[in-house]
């Protein structure tokens, strides 16, 4: 992975764990608890969705074991864009603080 790749993955997973109030190892956990799942999901939703990050950099990077899983979530993050108001708000402030 190249540095700049590296510097967007390390953005955007700062911003969302900031949006979201947890510790940056907390998104990294293998824990599927809501409070971590969720924002892993966004980040990788993000990553895929904005800038076509690889399945397989973004499964090694987020310690998921199958590239299958980031399609789940970039998927997923779409369905709950349009479904929850409070996801929709957290995506957008994220993407304004990278596009300021």
């Amino acid at each position: 992975m190249t540095p700049y790749k590296k510097q967007i993955i390390d953005k955007v997973t700062e911003l969302v764990c900031s949006e979201f109030a947890i510790d940056r190892d907390e998104i990294f956990t293998k824990s599927r608890a809501y409070s971590y799942c969720i924002p892993r999901m966004v980040a990788v939703g993000i990553l895929r969705n904005k800038f076509k990050f690889t399945y397989s950099s973004l499964s090694s990077y987020y310690g998921y074991t199958h590239g299958s899983s980031i399609a789940y979530a970039s998927k997923s993050l779409d369905q709950r864009i349009q479904e929850d108001p409070e996801i929709a708000s957290v995506v957008e402030s994220v993407l304004k603080q990278l596009n300021p």
